[in-house]
């Protein structure tokens, strides 16, 4: 079963006019708001760190790594309000909404074989990108708004870096 169904129409014009940046994949224009990485990591790692943390990972690295990553995605589920955004066509922006918490938890812990979600969260007017090598970006205009958001993740056990 899919994670995602569309939203209704009234909902899809209303997160089209918040999100107005993201129209046209083109030109996608939320590169000129503030950035913060989410991780597992709580810095920046080196080159020699990620080879010991990707390449030569132990099992109980991974294991804690995929606890973490799985609160995170237990949390996105039932506690804050997202959807997903993609593009039907390069002008065609379409919004969908979980199906329900498991799914959708399911579907975001596949990111390193099914490929990254792009996922609205209106409440804090953010977008949040998934990445592959265990970090999401999180987009926001105004910083103050979603500080209870970070705050929420920090407790989570994950790491909000500042975008070098």
């Amino acid at each position: 079963m899919r994670a995602f169904r569309s939203v209704s129409k009234e909902l899809h014009n209303s997160l089209k006019l918040v999100y107005a940046e993201l129209e046209n994949k083109t030109k996608e224009n939320i590169e000129g708001w503030q950035c913060i990485a989410i991780t597992v990591f709580d810095h920046w790692l080196t080159r020699e760190e990620f080879e010991q943390y990707f390449t030569n990972r132990s099992l109980d690295q991974q294991i804690d790594i995929d606890l973490r990553w799985k609160s995170f995605y237990s949390f996105l589920a039932k506690d804050v309000t997202c959807y997903q955004y993609k593009y039907r066509s390069v002008s065609r922006l379409i919004f969908k909404e979980p199906r329900n918490s498991s799914l959708f938890v399911r579907r975001l812990s596949r990111s390193s074989v099914a490929g990254n979600l792009k996922l609205v969260i209106p409440e804090y007017n953010a977008v949040i990108m998934q990445d592959y090598d265990d970090t999401c970006w999180l987009y926001f205009k105004c910083r103050q708004p979603i500080e209870p958001l970070l705050n929420d993740i920090r407790k989570l056990g994950m790491y909000t870096l500042e975008r070098i």
